[in-house]
């Protein structure tokens, strides 16, 4: 259905980021986004794709879920247009989505800092419980450098959050775990 209104150009991709393809939607588990342009036309289009979905599977779309972001260059009577159209309420952020964030701005070190403070949280729980070295190996390598790969799958990750990351796995590797310098 997507890929028909694009072909009839009734829905246009449009890049979601500057570095990112051109895409119009994205199914992900049981969720389904929709990109298009922020005109009426297309709003109407997307509906009239949303509907079609209900006829042809026999499921209802729950609008209650449904929300709709904006470019912050949309001017405010094209929004109050589009959402008159979808029935739908505007959202500023999308929160997250199996565990990861569904919107990345500028601030992308704000963003992923949660990554930083559960590895934080993890290392600190062992402190003091494991003694070697091949123990110690171990944990870096099979949990605490597992934290951020998931979210490394969909992002790339700020430097600076890397670099805070494997600073905090050396420290627990080479540190005694009581605050001492530690081996290294």
């Amino acid at each position: 259905m997507i890929r028909e209104a694009e072909e009839c150009k009734s829905l246009t991709r449009v890049k979601i980021s500057k570095d990112s393809l051109s895409m119009n939607h994205v199914l992900f588990a049981d969720g389904t986004f929709i990109f298009c342009r922020a005109i009426d036309r297309e709003g109407i289009e997307a509906m009239r794709i949303l509907r079609e979905y209900e006829t042809t599977s026999g499921q209802k779309v729950n609008v209650e879920k449904c929300s709709v972001s904006f470019l912050s260059q949309t001017p405010h009577p094209m929004r109050r247009t589009i959402l008159g159209v979808l029935g739908t309420r505007e959202v500023s952020d999308q929160g997250k989505y199996l565990g990861l964030p569904l919107q990345v701005g500028r601030t992308k070190k704000e963003v992923f800092r949660y990554i930083k403070t559960k590895v934080e949280a993890t290392v600190g729980g062992w402190k003091g419980k494991l003694s070697s070295q091949v123990g110690k190996e171990v944990m870096v390598k099979s949990v605490t450098s597992m934290i951020p790969n998931f979210v490394m799958n969909c992002f790339k990750l700020p430097m600076g959050i890397i670099d805070d990351l494997n600073r905090k796995m050396a420290k627990f590797f080479w540190g005694n775990g009581d605050g001492d310098k530690g081996i290294h």
